[in-house]
């Protein structure tokens, strides 16, 4: 073997040599997931092709692998072909399947991010909706508010004292809630939605005349305006087992410099004094009844101004209902109903369901006094929930069993 074909069979395997190597070190430290890519098996087989003809050309004094190599060349040629034609597409898969999870993974971020902003674009949304329920609910406060300003204008007085207030209050109360026969109740749809309610809605329902209550529908609604106005209240029920109920509203105000739960009764348009006109605080009240001391009890009434009560168009004012007088003008309604002005006092409630009341009430052993109804709590109530720590206070001083 001359010099020259020394030299050229070592660049060959040299060469092929450092192809192999490119080819693997480029597997090794490519960027992506580990696939072999098809660049990477062609500088890798035209290695071993070069490095084969290298060291055939340097070895022609060994005969066998010459005559290996000779013989088989061919196979070697088809051989190559096979392995660049089956590893190519695989590799090609390989590098497709690595590089489609973080193409997935591009579009998995991509509807991540569009989804985040479309919620953000809802929040948006619900917080501007949200804004205009609470700026729709605060002008149907102040439109309420200033309604009952119109009428009753020394509530705009700034130096009227709690106790005034809450008067004034619960006198236009009784003369805005509507009253109604058994077939103009609020229905169960009705009650729920009125339960639910602030004061604007309620008494958006009475001036539409939509549907009556009784007592404690009044009570209910009276809470909830004395609520509209940011004071504490709740509702009170009271009642002899197995006879007449009745349901009130009890508040909280500042009087005289202390805190005091008043009772305030809209369906009569009363309150509760002593002697000296002095508001009674509700525990106090108790422990006055429960002492049989009914004397130091006066009922303080209001203006008792007529009101709206509802029937339906087949019922006779003054049959039934007795205190709606006969000869009222009677406006027709929607959906069959009529509706006429009313006045629904103590008085005149006493003097037709006092009588029953007094017979229970002395069967107890307790004079004739309405006063007296105290002292049988049923519940006190702020919206759907027991007032617990009120209610215990209540019966450790009546002495009744809650359970």
């Amino acid at each position: 073997m001359n010099n020259w074909t020394k030299t050229f069979s070592v660049i060959l395997v040299v060469g092929g040599a450092l192809m192999i190597a490119a080819a693997i070190v480029a597997h090794r430290i490519g960027p992506g997931s580990p696939g072999i890519s098809v660049k990477q098996v062609l500088l890798g087989l035209a290695g071993i092709g070069t490095l084969l003809v290298g060291l055939e050309l340097g070895i022609r004094r060994a005969p066998k692998v010459r005559l290996f190599l000779g013989r088989h060349a061919k196979q070697f040629v088809i051989a190559t072909l096979v392995v660049v034609l089956i590893c190519g597409p695989i590799s090609m898969s390989c590098q497709v399947s690595n590089e489609s999870p973080t193409k997935q993974i591009e579009s998995l971020t991509k509807q991540n991010k569009s989804l985040t902003n479309q919620n953000e674009s809802l929040t948006n949304q619900n917080a501007s909706l949200t804004n205009q329920n609470e700026s729709l609910a605060n002008d149907a406060l102040l439109l309420l508010k200033e309604t009952i300003s119109t009428e009753y204008p020394e509530t705009r007085n700034g130096q009227l004292d709690d106790w005034e207030k809450v008067k004034l209050l619960r006198q236009w109360a009784h003369e805005h809630v509507d009253w109604g026969s058994e077939c103009t109740l609020m229905s169960q749809e009705q009650y729920r939605k009125f339960s639910d309610a602030d004061a604007p809605t309620e008494f958006a329902m009475f001036l539409k005349d939509e549907c009556a209550v009784w007592c404690l529908g009044t009570a209910w609604a009276l809470m909830r305006l004395y609520e509209a106005y940011g004071y504490e209240a709740y509702c009170l029920g009271v009642g002899i087992p197995g006879g007449m109920t009745h349901a009130m509203t009890l508040v909280r105000i500042s009087h005289n410099g202390s805190g005091i739960l008043t009772v305030q009764d809209a369906t009569f348009d009363i309150s509760y004094v002593n002697s000296n006109g002095e508001p009674y605080d509700y525990f106090d009240l108790l422990t006055v009844v429960k002492n049989r001391r009914h004397d130091l009890v006066e009922i303080e009434h209001g203006p008792c101004k007529p009101g709206d009560f509802l029937l339906c168009t087949d019922e006779e004012p003054g049959s039934q209902y007795w205190w709606v007088p006969d000869n009222t003008p009677v406006p027709a309604l929607s959906e069959g109903r009529m509706k006429v002005r009313f006045e629904w006092t103590m008085d005149n409630f006493w003097d037709f369901y006092g009588p029953a009341i007094a017979d229970s009430l002395a069967e107890e052993g307790y004079p004739p006094h309405w006063c007296y109804m105290f002292l049988h709590l049923l519940y006190i109530r702020h919206g759907n929930e027991d007032a617990t720590e009120l209610m215990n206070q209540a019966t450790s001083i009546l002495g009744q069993n809650t359970s």
